[in-house]
């Protein structure tokens, strides 16, 4: 996900607080192109942003801190597994009923293992017996859960993690973000008439249409080559890494070389110094930084 899809999430959530608050309500409805698109905006929003969720995107980005993964997660679960709980309860369903934690503590408190492992067997309950569960969980909420459990598992065992979700669910929220725009474009026509009647909510709808400011925050790979067993530096050697694009750059006199807009992920970097066999190394890349290695030949 690009720094444009994500600055869209952005906007439509902006808004979304514009269009649901009530003060702009008789307005709204008051022409009836405008009351038709309004709700079609909106569930635009809503299926861009489960389907982020689905896929571990936050409106951070790629960037998820384990402990508030874990909290939103516990929060969220016990709203959604409580809600089944009681529809399981008033169908004597109390076996179903059991296999959920309803409490937000019961995730807080436990490990990020077992916070995941809770949530997802809550997730499975509810998602095997959806047909029970109507009015009280709907698919989009079991969509959103399983959205907090990715971006735990992503964020676990290091402070921050860089999410990698599977290509179709990214592929999937893009899409989603992609068609909110649209719907936007039809908003802005049908609210023309609004730049009379209600110059205040025209403009703040169409300022808030445009995208927040992107910054591009380049990540970087600045590679140190040393001969193992001089430890002098290694000038020539040839380093490249395969992301989405190939980068390539050599080293200098003093064995450094860098590389930039690498791919942020774990990666493998080559590195072929002169008369020296070509080594791989594994190494994580976090993105927006510099990011610096030493390599012995």
């Amino acid at each position: 996900m690009n720094k444009r899809l994500l600055a869209k999430l952005l906007r439509n959530n902006a808004l979304k607080n514009i269009l649901t608050a009530p003060a702009n309500a008789a307005a709204l409805a008051a022409l009836k192109p405008v009351a038709i698109e309004v709700p079609l905006c909106l569930a635009s929003f809503a299926d861009a942003e489960t389907k982020a969720l689905a896929a571990g995107i936050t409106y951070e980005g790629y960037t998820v801190n384990r402990d508030n993964a874990k909290a939103t997660l516990g929060h969220e679960a016990a709203i959604i597994c409580g809600n089944a709980y009681v529809r399981f309860i008033k169908l004597n369903k109390n076996e179903l009923a059991a296999q959920l934690h309803i409490n937000e503590s019961d995730y807080t408190l436990a490990s990020i293992e077992l916070a995941a492992q809770m949530a997802q067997a809550g997730h499975d309950v509810m998602f095997y017996n959806l047909a029970d569960l109507t009015d009280y969980v709907s698919a989009a909420d079991i969509t959103k859960l399983q959205g907090y459990i990715n971006a735990l598992n992503i964020a676990e065992g290091i402070t921050l993690s860089l999410h990698q979700s599977s290509p179709a669910d990214t592929a999937a929220a893009e899409e989603a973000i992609r068609k909110s725009d649209e719907e936007i474009n039809c908003l802005l026509i049908v609210i023309r008439p609004l730049e009379k009647t209600n110059a205040s909510l025209y403009n703040s709808i169409v300022l808030n249409s445009y995208l927040p400011p992107i910054n591009v925050h380049h990540t970087y790979l600045t590679v140190t080559v040393l001969d193992a067993t001089t430890k002098a530096p290694k000038a020539g050697a040839v380093l490249t890494v395969n992301t989405s694009t190939t980068k390539t750059a050599t080293t200098d006199a003093s064995g450094i070389g860098t590389l930039e807009q690498v791919k942020a992920g774990k990666t493998i970097l080559k590195v072929v110094a002169p008369g020296k066999p070509a080594i791989d190394v594994h190494i994580q890349v976090s993105r927006g930084k510099t990011n610096a290695v030493s390599v012995e030949v």
